[in-house]
């Protein structure tokens, strides 16, 4: 065999474990096709990664995405060179090849992505699967993040068309709510559709400072529509719950997280100080303040306010 296809070979086997070990694993996969979550309990480094990868690639098992990704922070490339240099020592073999190595961890790195891959589309909400994946995991260090960075990417590709549908239904949804009317239906349904959005693009892109670029431009229509429900209209009970959609919605975003804050305590307190019966609001213990939402930061518009029960609002 080339050297660098049994490199290749070494490093998808279960090197960590005992020759005895893993001929009982062996057998245990060879009578039960299933996945088995068990045999992976007190499975080191390379060997889990390379168990839970074949659950993940032979079964499709949603479930081995999780313990896959776990341990990648512990198969840095010194890591995975010593575990076949290890087995290759007891052999009296020479030592894996330095100058080898990454094209053998690429060729790695490609079957586990595959492998996930194919986990994630036997799960039942991928959506919801890879939005806790990329919570859980994305403070790994960099290095380490390959897989889930991979599966993320694989997962939004493949989301494109119905990401496409629902940024259109979120448009048509907000549109409605800036005539007079009703606002209520097209509200829950803007929270159904919003729930269906993108997290784990937001969750990564978080890590790096970044606003995912789809998400930050639906954050600033949803923001921007709230802010003129309240100037425009003094509709602050839409307005508030505007801004609650998105808060928890694009939380992610540092764009958002800088704004939503300030935008929400504002809306809420106009719209306790408006929900005041009107005898009140003349002995209100509010100080005379002003009110401010934030500018909506991809539109230009001059300072407007609002006088309503004592207080005031304007975009800054």
């Amino acid at each position: 065999m080339a050297p660098r296809r049994r490199l290749e070979a070494e490093l998808r086997w279960l090197p960590e474990l005992e020759p005895r070990r893993a001929t009982e694993l062996l057998e245990r996969l060879r009578a039960d096709l299933r996945y088995q979550p068990e045999l992976l309990e007190g499975v080191p480094g390379l060997a889990r990664a390379n168990l839970a990868a074949h659950f993940c690639h032979s079964v499709a098992a949603s479930a081995a995405l999780e313990p896959l990704l776990a341990v990648q922070a512990a198969l840095s490339p010194e890591a995975l060179a010593d575990r076949p240099g290890a087995a290759r020592r007891r052999a009296g073999m020479p030592p894996v090849d330095r100058q080898a190595l990454p094209l053998s961890l690429g060729g790695l790195r490609e079957a586990r992505g595959a492998a996930a891959a194919r986990a994630l589309q036997g799960a039942d909400d991928q959506a919801g699967l890879v939005a806790h994946l990329a919570t859980r995991f994305r403070t790994q260090p960099p290095a380490c993040r390959g897989l889930l960075e991979d599966l993320v990417r694989r997962f939004t590709r493949r989301a494109e068309p119905e990401l496409d549908r629902l940024e259109a239904e979120a448009e048509r949804l907000l549109e409605r709510l800036r005539p007079g009317g009703d606002r209520d239906e097209p509200l829950d349904r803007l929270a159904v559709c919003l729930r269906g959005w993108d997290r784990p693009a937001q969750l990564l892109d978080e890590t790096r400072g970044l606003d995912e670029d789809r998400s930050r431009r639906l954050f600033r229509l949803v923001r921007g529509t709230a802010v003129d429900l309240a100037n425009d209209d003094s509709d602050y009970a839409a307005a508030l719950r505007l801004t609650e959609l998105a808060k928890g919605m694009f939380k992610e975003l540092p764009e958002a997280s800088r704004l939503i804050e300030e935008d929400y305590k504002a809306v809420r307190r106009l719209h306790a100080e408006a929900e005041m019966p009107s005898f009140v609001k003349g002995f209100s213990r509010f100080p005379r303040r002003r009110f401010r939402v934030g500018r909506d930061s991809h539109r230009q518009y001059p300072p407007r306010e609002v006088h309503r029960g004592g207080a005031d609002c304007d975009r800054q």
